[in-house]
Order: structure tokens, then sequence, then C-alpha cells
């Protein structure tokens, strides 16, 4: 089997894609600060800002495909620390890029759709991105490097994700709704944004487009800009209500707020729904998100 390669393997999205891949691929994942055991595939340990070691794990692990989920995402987080985010976001990136490039291999980035401003939604895959906050811009400056240091590199925008927390986080480390989900049980009202909008996916259906994104690459195609959002326009109020659902809590506990009512270090565009009109010609055909929370609420 031809061998995978993902960074970032111990984060939410890191761990679904590697147990979706593992059936097909070699699996070869990488941590920095989160060790956690993989009986699907190899764990290596790597700081994806030392050059040296990335050089060094490209050349003992030779793999056929890299996807680089490995970032930090926490928007009120990069916003507060834009040189850490700088460093792991866009520089980091850009490094694995040209290093994958000099050695032909294929590069899977997954960028964010807090690459746009949010104020002409949907966002289809070539509109030209505008962001809002230092992640976002930094996302946005990784996507152009990585076009002008490795042609036939993928760009994947990905949306929302929400899943199962991996092993190597506590569970209100895994995905936004975990610390909601807490909230919830504890009895406690939980205050949800009905002005801020997305196209939320699972990790899994995300994961499942990711693999088709590698199968192009590995036939030798080339792959435009992708966005992974998924099947439903959703604000966090609404999406909150279909958790409760879901997991058969109250929906007396959803309070709707706005943003203006809430101070955030970061900048929060007020719709960045996505339009996937190029993965879905390839086959991305994501759940409705009540089902993907029904799965989730089973294993949860």
């Amino acid at each position: 089997m031809p061998t995978l390669l993902i960074t970032g393997v111990s984060g939410m999205l890191g761990w679904t894609f590697s147990l979706e891949a593992a059936e097909r691929f070699d699996v070869v994942g990488t941590f920095c600060s989160h060790p956690v055991e993989m009986g699907h595939g190899k764990i290596l340990a790597l700081d994806i800002c030392d050059a040296d070691a990335v050089r060094a794990t490209l050349e003992d692990v030779a793999p056929d495909v890299v996807v680089h989920l490995a970032a930090i995402s926490n928007t009120n987080a990069c916003e507060r620390v834009p040189a850490l985010s700088r460093r792991v976001n866009l520089e980091a990136s850009l490094t694995l890029a040209e290093l994958c490039a000099r050695r032909e291999i294929p590069l899977v980035f997954s960028s964010s759709d807090l690459v746009f401003a949010g104020d002409k939604p949907p966002y289809a895959e070539d509109d030209e991105p505008q962001p809002s906050n230092v992640y976002g811009m930094h996302k946005a400056g990784a996507e152009r490097g990585i076009r002008d240091v490795h042609e036939s590199a993928a760009i994947c925008r990905l949306p929302l994700l929400f899943g199962p927390p991996s092993p190597a986080y506590p569970a209100s480390r895994g995905s936004f709704m975990q610390g909601w989900l807490e909230t919830l049980r504890r009895g406690e009202p939980l205050n949800l944004f009905v002005d801020e909008f997305r196209t939320p996916v699972s990790a899994r259906d995300a994961s499942q487009g990711l693999l088709l994104i590698v199968d192009e690459l590995l036939a030798r195609r080339q792959v435009a800009t992708m966005h992974l959002g998924g099947p439903e326009r959703l604000s966090r109020y609404d999406f909150g209500l279909l958790m409760c659902d879901a997991f058969t809590l109250p929906r007396d506990l959803i309070n709707p707020c706005a943003q203006v009512d809430v101070h955030m270090d970061a900048a929060r565009p007020k719709d960045v729904s996505l339009s996937s009109e190029r993965a879905r010609a390839l086959g991305f055909d994501p759940m409705p998100i009540i089902e993907g929370l029904g799965l989730i609420s089973k294993i949860a």
C-alpha cells in the first residue's frame, strides 16, 4: 500500500482521518506536544517548525503523499500570539511545501473558511480571500506561498469541524462541541450566536473528502482549490439545537445571543458559508448535520 504521512495526527481531524485512511494506506502520523498511541499505523514526534527535523522525516518515511493538518486553529490564541501563529500556520507550512516539492511528493494543505471576509457568501473556490483575523491571514498567506513553491499541491479549505475527541486530548479539547456538551450535561445554560454562519461538516465526512483529493493527486491529476463544506448553512445557535436533539439534551438551555454581545480577541466574519461544487463533482457527499451528530452521540 502507498505510504501516507499525516501531520497533526493527534488532533480531532488528524485522528479521524488516520482511521479512515488506514484501510488503504500505510499511515504514518506526526504529533508535537500531545503523544498518542496509534495501533493502525506508525506515530512519530515532529516539530513542524524544525526544518531539519521535517527534512529528516520526509527522507526516513519516503511518503507517497503528505496531508498537512497540523496547525494552531484557535483563532483567539492566534490573535493573542501572532508570532507563534505565523511560525506554525504560515512559515512551517511553506517549508514543508518546499521540501515536498523538491522530492516531488504530492501535498494536501488544509486551509480554512476563515480566509474569507464573511460579507459575500456563499464562497466559491475561486473567490478572493479577504481574512479578518490573524489566523485567516496566515492561512491565506500559506495558500499563496504554497502555490508558488509547490505548483501541484492541493489547497483544501475546511469549515467548522465537529466530531469525537482524539485519544490525545481530554474530551473538552476535541472539537468545539465537546465543551458545549459538558456545559449542558451540568445543567448550565449555553449562549450561542444567532448571527455567525458556517457550513459545518463532521470530521468523518471531511476525512472522506480529503481521501478523494489524495486519490486525485496519486493519479497525478492537477487539483484546483477545494472546499469541503457541509450540506447546511447554520448559525452556532442552530447547531446547538440540533446537538441537543441528537444527544437528548434540553433545548431550553440554549440561549440566543449576538456576536456584538461577546468580547473576543479575534474578529469573527459573519457568514463564511462555503460552496463545495468541485469536491461534490469528485463524489464528496457529506451527510446531514443531524445524522452526523447522531453517529457521534453513540460513541461520545
